[in-house]
């Protein structure tokens, strides 16, 4: 039994334990295989053989490569969903190479790294895992500890990398240098299954009575398959023709019904597209609180020009304010040569006749929301009496808020109606409006007050509501501000 451990932030973890060593060369054939005979000795089945023993011994996500005569070489691998041909790979990558030692190194999407390791055509397995240390520290001194060995000794090693993060130890970059790693794929180190010319040279040993029988055998039931599947397909044929038959008998047009089901799915998918386009933005409170801080920021900058509106759009997430040249400019010394302040913070844009400049600010990064889907919509009678109480409680608390809630109405979605495909078409694409059983409604909420406390603590953050434009207004003592919000329902 041999236990590897790994120091790591000063304690020892235990990486592998119970090492078992398995030689491909020596294993015993799996049961089932055919007697051998004097004449002709039993063939070795080493690949059968090994998942035997894996199975056997409870083996799947942990593989561990080591050579048997000297402890020192090893290398782990780990895989918490292995491929389906992982086995496979790590057995034919020892055979394909039986006269050198291969480092293999992968890094998988998933995270973990995969390790591997043939020293001139021998592995082991490990049938008991007890943790895995997946740090770059225990990564590179495995890799250390292994090159150390294999550069020690004569015989020739090579190392692949198929790396998508680099991984620098001091032996690594020595093999790089002398040309002993290379990046490639584990495709590159393997043989599975043997080349035609290996498959060749093991039936060139049989007797040439053996070989045909093979060939005979393999053209029986090559022959046997091929009648089974014609007769299997031509039985499916004539099942469906016989039900299309009992369906048209009965009235039923499968064209149609499928032109039916077509038709459905296209007014569904524009649905979730109108959906993700009303839904897929950022939090309304999020918004309305950006553009505030944002006009409190630029009411600081001295232009001595004055600033009249901000308005934010969500969608652009960019604010545009407005400054007009005052009567009084010479007083409070507002010129061209003044707003140039802001071209270090903004993009403007002065129009000299109207003595009027547009600055346009970005917002901050605003994070949108998932879309909804049409089963995660509110109803609109719930929705209504909802909304109803949510603007008494903010004229409660500011009498001076005026609030307009429209009605929901059906939303327009316009979806482009299938075709039966076997008919020519004459002319374009048809669109229609969808039905109002795939459809859902929307609606508009305006709300406009003054200061910037009743604003920031609208909390806006219901998931059906998403703002369309905020527009402020600020003067010396107050401001007057504007909210346009849109929301969706079902009915």
């Amino acid at each position: 039994m041999i236990t590897i451990t790994v120091p790591l932030n000063g304690r020892n973890h235990t990486v592998i334990g119970g090492l078992t060593w398995v030689n491909l060369s020596t294993i015993d054939a799996a049961p089932g295989v055919r007697k051998p005979t004097r004449t002709e000795p039993l063939q070795k089945k080493p690949l059968r053989a090994l998942k035997r023993v894996m199975q056997s011994r409870r083996v799947s996500t942990g593989v561990l490569i080591q050579d048997a005569a000297e402890p020192a070489n090893w290398m782990f691998g780990y895989l918490a969903k292995p491929p389906r041909e992982a086995t496979s790979a790590i057995v034919w990558m020892a055979i394909a190479n039986p006269t050198e030692r291969v480092l293999y190194i992968e890094q998988q999407e998933s995270g973990p790294t995969w390790i591997a390791a043939t020293d001139l055509g021998k592995l082991g397995i490990a049938p008991e895992v007890d943790s895995l240390i997946n740090s770059d520290q225990a990564l590179r001194a495995a890799i250390d500890t292994l090159l150390e060995h294999w550069t020690s000794e004569d015989v020739p090693f090579k190392v692949v990398l198929n790396l998508r993060h680099r991984i620098t130890t001091p032996l690594l970059e020595r093999a790089i240098q002398n040309g002993q790693a290379t990046p490639g794929t584990l495709s590159d180190l393997l043989t599975a299954p043997p080349p035609p010319a290996a498959r060749l040279q093991r039936l060139l040993p049989l007797p040439l009575a053996n070989a045909l029988v093979i060939a005979a055998a393999v053209g029986v039931v090559g022959y046997y398959a091929l009648d089974w599947y014609q007769t299997s397909r031509a039985e499916q044929e004539a099942l469906a023709e016989a039900q299309r038959q009992q369906l048209e008998a009965a009235g039923v047009d499968l064209d149609q019904d499928r032109l039916k089901q077509l038709d459905e799915t296209a007014q569904q998918a524009a649905v979730l597209a109108a959906l993700r386009e009303d839904t897929e933005t950022p939090v309304a409170q999020d918004v309305v609180t950006a553009c505030a801080n944002l006009v409190a920021d630029i009411q600081d900058i001295e232009t001595g020009w004055a600033l009249t509106e901000v308005s934010c759009d969500p969608i652009t997430q960019n604010a545009s304010a407005t400054y007009r040249l005052t009567l009084g400019s010479q007083y409070n010394g507002g010129s061209n040569r003044t707003l140039d302040v802001l071209k270090e913070r903004a993009a403007v844009v002065h129009y000299t006749d109207y003595e009027r400049a547009t600055a346009s600010f970005p917002l901050p990064t605003l994070t949108k929301r998932s879309a909804l889907n049409r089963d995660g919509l509110i109803h609109s009678k719930d929705w209504v009496e909802q909304m109803g109480q949510r603007l008494q409680e903010l004229r409660m608390a500011d009498p001076t808020l005026a609030a307009s809630f429209g009605a929901p109405e059906v939303r327009s979605v316009s979806y482009q109606v299938p075709v039966d495909p076997t008919v020519e078409q004459t002319a374009g694409p048809k669109f229609a409006e969808v039905s109002p059983q795939f459809g859902y409604q929307h609606g508009s909420i305006l709300l406009s007050g003054a200061g910037p406390i009743m604003l920031i603590h609208s909390s806006l953050v219901e998931p059906n509501i998403s703002l369309r434009k905020i527009t402020i207004t600020p003067t010396n003592q107050d401001w007057a501000w504007n909210l346009e919000l849109n929301y969706v329902c079902v009915s």
